[in-house]
């Protein structure tokens, strides 16, 4: 017997009802990588794992040269330079790569203060990139653009108080300096997948994070503030990770690390119901021709 043709309504009507069902077989899932909040011990070597590696919600080191002190204060990281002034590097590090491979999505959170007491041109960095950027001892100069994936940078501004965020990649951008009203709260998406992803903000808006870029959000005062930068990233991978503290008498605070691994695969469950969905809908279509 041969069958008609469906009505372009009925093919429109189904191509849609497919859509939704792709929709709904394709579910977001962000797995933690690295976690942590510096409340489990006051005892910086608690946080490190030894051997020179990472793993979990261990570091590889939290280390600085003399004159500059690593503390957990108040549940936090206090990176500080008691000497008042120096022109060296201390802080924390995550080398050896990440468990289950290198990630071509990463989610970043965490909360940052730096202590704005007197006007400081001494910086702090946050750098994701190959395990030749990130094992490198602090101190040995600028980062490598080659080896990492990009930075984000929080300094002190050109007015005491003021503190400025910049964003070093291969075109980098700088908010202007502004003063927090307390702790900041950095939401970053790293984006090495070499194709546009969809994800909800900080705010609970859709925004789109472009192929090769680092999108950058901060919470100061209980607000989001709407800095979707997407600044094109350098040629590194997400191998790993390294804080950066240098060059300054302020201190530094940084708490409740968390790094996610988001990827977009389809849920087992999920994709027995649409696959149940397609028989129904191809029985109706079946039964639409017939008639």
């Amino acid at each position: 017997m041969k069958l008609l043709p469906s009505s372009p309504r009925l093919q429109t009507r189904t191509f849609g009802l497919v859509a939704c069902l792709l929709g709904i077989a394709s579910v977001s899932h962000a797995a933690t990588i690295f976690e942590q909040n510096f409340n489990s011990s006051n005892t910086v070597s608690d946080y490190v794992l030894p051997g020179g590696t990472a793993s979990g919600s261990l570091f590889t080191d939290i280390s600085g040269p003399a004159g500059m002190t690593q503390s957990i204060t108040n549940g936090a990281l206090l990176l500080s330079n008691v000497s008042g002034s120096g022109n060296d590097s201390q802080g924390f590090r995550y080398t050896g790569g990440f468990t289950g491979g290198t990630p071509s999505f990463l989610m970043v959170e965490y909360d940052f203060d730096l202590t704005t007491s007197s006007n400081s041109t001494g910086q702090t960095n946050f750098v994701f990139g190959n395990n030749d950027e990130v094992s490198r001892p602090y101190g040995q100069g600028s980062i490598s653009t080659t080896n990492s994936f990009g930075y984000v940078a929080v300094k002190g501004g050109n007015t005491a108080g003021t503190i400025q965020i910049s964003v070093n990649t291969t075109s980098g951008f700088q908010i202007p300096a502004f003063t927090p009203e307390g702790t900041l709260t950095f939401r970053l998406y790293l984006n090495d997948t070499g194709g546009n992803v969809n994800y909800v903000g900080p705010n609970g808006g859709n925004y789109t994070s472009n192929s090769e870029t680092i999108s950058v959000w901060y919470e100061d005062g209980g607000t989001w503030n709407d800095y979707n930068l997407n600044v094109a990233a350098n040629s590194g991978d997400l191998y790993g990770f390294r804080f950066i503290h240098k060059n300054t008498a302020e201190s530094v605070a940084i708490d409740n690390i968390a790094i996610y691994d988001s990827t977009v695969i389809p849920e087992p469950s999920q994709v027995a119901l649409a696959m149940g969905s397609f028989l129904l809908v191809g029985a109706m279509i079946y039964r639409r021709r017939k008639a």
